[in-house]
Order: C-alpha cells, then structure tokens, then sequence
C-alpha cells in the first residue's frame, strides 16, 4: 500500500512507498515519523476492512449481467459411494451419474460495472482521509477545517478488468448411487441427498488461481438444476459465479494494493503492560489511544484469548526464537490468562516481571513476534473469504525506534535481532540513533544484502518539513543527511573546545 499526500501535519509534498524487506524512516524528534507510521498501517487496515468484510465487493459481482451458452453437454457413469459420501475402493461403476456442461460466459454490462466501481473507489479514498483526521491526528472532522492534512491520497485499485474476461468453464451435476455399508448391495431405494452436488470446475487453465467450487444439493433439487439449464436458466449458475468472482476479486484486490497483516511495537508506552488500556480497547473505547497503542493492545488481547484457551500441553509447546530468546536473556513466561509473568534463563532461573531490567522491560512485547502459536491465525480477519491471500503471505512488523532506551551494546544486539527477524518478515522501523544505523549498514553490506533496505527521512531544515528518499550505496550502505548533520555538529563542537582548551594552556 502507497500513500501520497500534498500535506501532512508538517511534512509537504511527499510519498511513502513500502516495497522493500527492511524500510526505515529518520528524522529528528517531533517531525512525524510516528504519525506517518500509524498512518500507513491504518490506511492499510481500512482498506482490509473494507475489501474484506463490508458488502462491497460482493455488489459488484451482484451486479454483474452474463450472456451464457452450453457448449457441450455428456453424461458419465458415477464411482461408487458409501452413505458418507466417500469413494469406496471398489472401481464397479453403479447407478449414479454425473451430467457435465461445458459453458461459457460473457459479462455484458462492464461499463456499468467500471463506472460502480469507480464511484465507489472514490468514496473510499474521500473516507480515509477523513478517517486518519479522526483516528490519527485526533481532528473533530465534523465541518472543521483543518490544515494539517491535505490531498492525501493512497493509491488504491479494485482490478475489475481481470474478472471481466469470458469465462469457459464445465458445470457438473453429480448424482451418486448410495450403498449399503454393510455389504455391497446397492439399495434401490437410497437415493440421497449425501454426495450430491453442484460443481464448478475451470479445468487446467484454472479462473485466477481458482480450480472449483462445489455446492452440496439435495436429489431434488439435482434434478431441478438439470432441467432449468436444459431450458436455458442459468440463475443457479450465474449465483456461483457470482461467489466466485468475488472470491477472486477480493484475492486480487489484496494482492495488487499489497495490503498486509501487521504487528506495531510502539516505542512510547508498552500497552500491554497497562491494565487502563487493555481495558479500553476490550470495551472499544479508544478515547486517548493512539492508533499504535490500539492496534498492539487488540494482537496482545487477542494472543490472550488464545493462549488461555489452548490446552496444557500446547502451552507448553510453545517456542520462542533463538534470537530473540538471546536478547532477552531467556525465554518468556506466563500464568493461564497468557499475562506474562517472568523470564526463564538458561539456567532455568526465573526472574519475575517486577524485576525485569530497562532492556527486558523494551524486548519483552516482541514475543508478540514470534512462538509457534503465531503459525496460528487469531487476527479479526481470520476465516474470511479472501483472507488466505493475507495469511499466506509473511507478517509485516513496525517497530518505532528499537534502539530507545538501550545502551550501545544493546543497540548492536537489537540490529542483529532485526536482520534475523527481516529473514522472515518484512520490516518498517524509524530511528534517528547513528549506532543503530550504522550497525544495520554493517550487517546488511557484509552479507551483500543493501539492495533490500531502503526508506525515507524526514529533514526539519525548512517549513514544511522535507520528506526525501535515503540514498543506499553498495559500498555505504543507507545514507542520512539528518544524522550525518549532527554528527557532524558534534565533531566541530569537540573540536573547537578541544583548540580552546589547548589554547588556554
């Protein structure tokens, strides 16, 4: 997901485009770097919303009109099946049938269907800005007028020209014969509506990845079907197109805005470890939150409800990354609730929460990261048609400046943590620590990987602030004039007290 805007807060005309494994956003304190990062998430979580579970997509494949024609039409003999409706092992072909049409489809109205969609389009990116006024810069966007936003405008399309191709496919009405379990015997008399079914099959070209579908029926209405499509009704089979089509769409429309799932580790208050907060977001009273804290706190509620619903012996399963467990000086620990309560080293020595250190208490929340319960789906987007296009794809993470609160060797540890973790991850961070920076140049030049970082920096040297992409070199690696500046800063002003010490002497 893109976005670009000709205003945004202090920042002026810029874009933010997050294609690559490792992301990362400079800038001094206070320029925006986290409202820009909230900002991208929640624009990309609106438009999941949207595609996902509002009926939008569903009325354009509603919508559409299809000339259709049976190509072809044979019957077939049916392999024999048990009151179950599983295949027996048996090859004798029985009673029961397949009747096969070969069809095709022509969509007729397409103009109609672009012009809904667009108009449509259009009121989505109209919400959002209203909806990142409101969630992200906390505007009252009833008739006020603001100026801290303006033409923000994500790039955001609906590819309805892929779904709008003819479409040759084989339509089969599939009758089993149902035996006897106990002999092989066929019962005359067991017709049933087990086994029967309406199936759609694309054949080896498949229809965008899709290869069938099937409707289960009962004999009467088999035999229905079978008589309307001899009479040139095909309203039950433009009805499965039409979930198809949608299906696919909402697929497609993932793929082609690349929306993600995202984990946000926020760097101002770890929410997980307030019970306010936790309280808020399970009440949906986000009154305070920012959108990084909300969005922590419901994955941290949600790994909650799973971890205190899973048995025992999967709670015990559980495993952390090396990495991980390495930076954190053991592995984490929780009570039945999934509250974490402590951290177990090497040793097996438990150091309770109460006396976690500076370091512990910024690693800790990462664990949302990582443990072989995240192979599990638990987002609110789970189960949802078209959703397998998000979940098979790796997580995205935003961590706000991972280096707060270390020490510089903790700095080095957590670079080396966040290249193991873009193995798997695609990662966005911000930062403005120079021993962070240079550490990530390190390892990512020394394993000839530069070529996927990149990023922006925000430059507060002019009103409004400069939004700029980072030059990265292959024998450099990232290059920031906002850090490079203060270095530089800091070396004249030693410097010069150094020759008026030397002076005084």
């Amino acid at each position: 997901m893109d976005i670009k805007f000709d205003k945004f807060v202090n920042i002026g005309p810029g874009e933010l485009v997050v294609n690559s494994p490792l992301t990362i956003l400079i800038g001094n304190n206070g320029v925006g770097k986290t409202l820009l990062l909230e900002t991208y998430a929640k624009t990309n979580d609106f438009f999941i919303e949207k595609v996902m579970s509002t009926k939008f997509i569903n009325e354009i494949a509603d919508k559409m009109e299809f000339e259709t024609k049976i190509l072809n039409k044979h019957t077939k003999p049916y392999v024999e099946v048990n009151k179950w409706g599983l295949k027996k092992n048996s090859e004798e072909q029985v009673d029961g049938h397949t009747i096969s049409f070969e069809v095709k489809s022509k969509l007729l109205n397409k103009e109609e269907i672009f012009s809904y969609t667009d108009k449509n389009v259009g009121k989505m990116l109209s919400e959002i800005q209203k909806v990142i006024e409101q969630d992200i810069l906390f505007i009252n966007v009833q008739g006020e007028q603001n100026n801290l936003i303006k033409n923000f405008g994500p790039k955001f399309v609906i590819p309805i020209l892929k779904v709008c191709e003819d479409i040759t496919y084989n339509v089969e009405l599939i009758s089993p014969m149902i035996t006897n379990d106990t002999d092989n015997e066929i019962d005359s008399n067991s017709f049933s509506a087990i086994g029967d079914s309406l199936s759609i099959d694309f054949g080896d070209k498949t229809f965008h990845g899709r290869v069938s579908t099937r409707k289960w029926v009962t004999r009467e209405e088999n035999i229905l079907y079978e008589q309307k499509i001899l009479n040139n009704e095909y309203d039950i089979i433009h009805k499965e197109l039409k979930n198809i089509i949608s299906d696919v769409l909402k697929d497609l429309t993932i793929k082609e805005n690349d929306l993600k799932v995202i984990s946000y580790i926020p760097s101002e208050r770890i929410v997980s470890m307030s019970k306010f907060i936790e309280k808020q977001v399970s009440e949906n009273n986000y009154n305070g939150l920012r959108y990084s804290e909300e969005k922590f706190a419901k994955e941290y509620i949600s790994f909650k409800e799973y971890y205190s619903l899973t048995s025992d012996k999967l709670k015990e399963e559980v495993f952390f990354n090396e990495t991980y467990k390495k930076l954190l000086g053991g592995s984490p620990q929780f009570d039945e609730t999934g509250e974490i309560i402590g951290i177990k080293d090497t040793n097996g020595i438990v150091v309770n929460r109460t006396l976690f250190s500076t370091k512990q208490n910024k690693i800790y929340p990462f664990f949302m990261l990582h443990g072989n319960y995240n192979r599990k789906t638990y987002s609110r987007f789970n189960g949802r048609a078209g959703f397998h296009n998000l979940r098979s794809r790796s997580k995205t993470i935003i961590i706000e400046e991972p280096e707060a609160n270390l020490s510089t060797k903790g700095i080095l540890e957590m670079a080396n943590y966040i290249y193991e973790l873009n193995k798997k991850n695609q990662i966005i961070l911000s930062t403005h620590s120079d021993v962070f920076l240079s550490q990530i140049n390190n390892l990512y030049l020394k394993n000839s990987e530069i070529d996927k970082v990149s990023g922006y920096e925000i430059l507060d040297t002019t009103i409004p602030f400069f939004i700029k992409k980072l030059e990265v070199s292959g024998k450099l690696g990232v290059s920031s004039d906002f850090i490079t500046s203060q270095l530089e800063l800091l070396y004249e002003n030693t410097e010069s007290i150094q020759h008026e010490i030397d002076r005084l002497e």
